[in-house]
């Protein structure tokens, strides 16, 4: 699970699983008035927020599903580098670090991730040598 908050009253955390590739949970995390809340339930509702964020990770995570079965690498290396970009005190910042940071944390994932690669990747040259005659 990672927390996106960015200076707002409400705190955003995502979480990852391999039967839904994210789960997303919209807490108030600073005291405020009844008035307050309504108004930013009612804000968070009316954009959409939670299915957007939700939306997003989906979308990522079938990018990074369609990357992983083209090539084989180690997505918890790659996304620790992407991740290792962003200044620490950044991360978390954004849907996209928030949610490489919730991929990380759960193991089960990243196993899951880096099952689907190819037996042999794909970009790479095979060792079987074909003689030519020329």
């Amino acid at each position: 699970m990672y927390t996106f908050d960015k200076a707002l009253p409400i705190r955003i955390q995502v979480s990852t699983n391999i039967r839904d590739s994210s789960a997303v949970k919209l807490k108030i995390i600073i005291e405020t008035h009844n008035d307050d809340q309504k108004r930013i339930i009612i804000h968070t509702e009316k954009l959409k927020i939670k299915s957007r964020i939700i939306r997003y990770c989906e979308k990522e995570f079938r990018q990074w599903k369609r990357r992983l079965s083209a090539t084989k690498f180690d997505v918890s290396t790659a996304l620790k580098q992407r991740l290792s970009e962003i200044p620490n005190q950044d991360i978390g910042k954004d849907w996209q670090s928030a949610f490489y940071s919730a991929l990380l944390e759960n193991q089960e994932v990243i196993n899951y991730m880096n099952s689907l690669h190819p037996t042999e990747n794909l970009y790479q040259q095979s060792n079987h040598a074909v003689y030519l005659d020329l």
